[in-house]
């Protein structure tokens, strides 16, 4: 099987061996991903009567993405397949903005993050649900970011220096002397 791309977005999907193997913060992130997926499962499982057969958690910078597919009820797919899938979806819809702040809760307990925004939505024809959540931005602390930012110009400079084959004095040194 072929590995995914590295810039793609991390999944709960992967396996949590392959990843530690890689990056230990990664496989975190892969673990939570799956605390989520689990969570939000279960979630469903004791508010909806059933849970759905997938779930895939996907996590970017300050974007949560939860895909659960299957565990309509049969009355929900009966509905659908006589033409009432609206029905299906403005019930599926009530239901999540009563339990809305039990999915944030959710969010905010695993990631240890503040979510600032929730959407959640449904495809009935195709039994998806999808869970949205936005988290508060980190807030690097000062001389956090400025050290990250010192040593990436650091690298960067030493980097610019080998290419040119100048190893000696830094760029400033060398204009001053001319």
């Amino acid at each position: 099987m072929l590995e995914p791309p590295a810039h793609r977005l991390m999944t709960a999907d992967m396996h949590s061996q392959d990843l530690e193997a890689r990056n230990p913060a990664s496989a975190r992130a892969g673990e939570q991903l799956g605390d989520i997926s689990r969570a939000l499962v279960q979630l469903y499982k004791d508010c909806y009567g059933k849970g759905p057969t997938k779930a895939r958690a996907y996590m970017a910078g300050d974007l949560v993405v939860c895909l659960l597919e299957g565990g309509f009820l049969v009355g929900e797919k009966t509905l659908r397949d006589a033409g009432r899938g609206q029905a299906v979806s403005d019930n599926r819809e009530a239901l999540q903005e009563v339990l809305r702040q039990r999915f944030i809760d959710t969010i905010e307990d695993i990631t240890e993050r503040k979510v600032i925004t929730f959407i959640s939505g449904v495809d009935v024809q195709t039994e998806t649900n999808a869970e949205l959540f936005v988290l508060e931005p980190l807030e690097l602390e000062t001389a956090d970011e400025h050290q990250g930012i010192g040593a990436w110009a650091d690298q960067t400079r030493r980097q610019s220096r080998a290419l040119r084959g100048d190893r000696s004095a830094p760029l400033a040194a060398q204009v001053s002397t001319r």
